[in-house]
């Protein structure tokens, strides 16, 4: 029912567009714009490049690109310019051992580390034995004496960011500082949130790489970004599929990428990632079901069995073949809305 009522709009936009040139020639037909929003979902996102390949293969324009978390992460990389084989080879070689930590590289870490990391994607970094040491219970009791401030002393996540933000700079050089999003190969934008005014923020300016850091800072995990007086963590809190975002950009179309999934059972729900990915899926449901609603073309990649530390360069393979076998699913209707564009000249 979608697809028919989705034809019937484009047709009567080519329509409208033809009788505009019949009447003023000077008038370029306008065509529909389309727009592809990728929501969040950690190392699941990889099955976005999978969405990118199948769509260039099938020749859908993407007018806009939209993105929140590891969304964002893909659509801010295809809006400056890489290809969808591009950013496959990029994922799939990362070392996320590396990246997803606050050591330096691989070739410089020792091999108990190299060990240990094989075992913990992440850890805290606690900075001496402060839960043991006498001076630092005596020197760490607040000011009335009642307790620690061990809560205090921790860093305001467990990853500083600094190996991710590095990434980002060195992909995307010639976008660095004060840039117009809408200038971009692709006009791009992100989804953060400021926990300072508990307020969505929609980022279609700035620094690139800044912005992604920014949406994709899953609070606890990573270190928020600091901007003035806002502080910015992952935009899932606020707003994890921006189509919202999409339609205020000017787009006629949404196609969506969902990495949805089944609540988890309790026996699931053992890890930080997996606890903070149930529960904002929780508390935005109602947002995202409005969004849903909004979208003209809906895909959904198998996403069964992974989560967001899927990052394994096996999983992430696998991740990318099934976004594209999700998308080629809906090969049919996508050659005929390629078909409709192509008839409004």
């Amino acid at each position: 029912m979608k697809s028919r009522v989705l034809s019937f709009f484009i047709a009567i936009l080519c329509v409208a567009g033809t009788y505009a040139q019949n009447y003023e020639p000077e008038m370029p037909t306008p065509r529909p714009k389309i727009a592809l929003v990728m929501s969040g979902g950690g190392a699941k996102g990889a099955a976005h490049i999978g969405v990118l390949k199948a769509l260039e293969e099938l020749d859908i324009p993407i007018d806009y690109i939209v993105g929140t978390s590891m969304g964002s992460i893909m659509a801010g990389m295809y809006s400056v310019g890489y290809t969808a084989d591009e950013l496959d080879t990029l994922i799939s070689n990362l070392d996320w051992s590396v990246i997803l930590s606050n050591e330096g590289e691989w070739n410089t870490t020792t091999y108990e580390e190299k060990r240990r990391k094989e075992k913990f994607i992440f850890s805290i970094p606690f900075t001496g034995n402060i839960l043991l040491n006498p001076k630092f219970k005596e020197e760490k009791k607040n000011v009335e004496g009642q307790s620690y401030r061990l809560l205090s002393e921790m860093p305001s996540g467990v990853i500083n960011g600094q190996n991710v933000m590095d990434l980002f700079k060195s992909l995307t050089v010639g976008y660095h500082g004060d840039v117009n999003f809408d200038s971009l190969p692709i006009p791009f934008a992100c989804v953060a949130a400021d926990i300072t005014r508990n307020k969505e923020v929609v980022q279609r300016s700035g620094d690139v790489a800044e912005a992604i850091r920014a949406s994709m800072a899953i609070p606890g995990v990573f270190a928020p970004v600091y901007k003035g007086d806002t502080v910015l963590v992952d935009g899932g809190v606020a707003n994890n599929y921006p189509v919202d975002v999409a339609l205020d950009m000017g787009a006629d179309i949404i196609i969506g990428v969902h990495l949805a999934q089944d609540l988890h059972p309790a026996e699931e729900l053992d890890n930080l990632l997996g606890v903070f990915s149930q529960l904002f899926g929780i508390l935005l449901d109602k947002k995202i079901q409005e969004n849903k609603d909004r979208t003209d073309f809906m895909i959904y990649p198998n996403v069964d069995g992974y989560n967001m530390l899927s990052f394994s360069k096996k999983n992430i393979e696998t991740l990318i073949e099934r976004g594209y076998v999700a998308t080629m699913e809906q090969k049919e209707f996508l050659l005929s809305l390629r078909a409709m564009l192509d008839s409004c000249g």
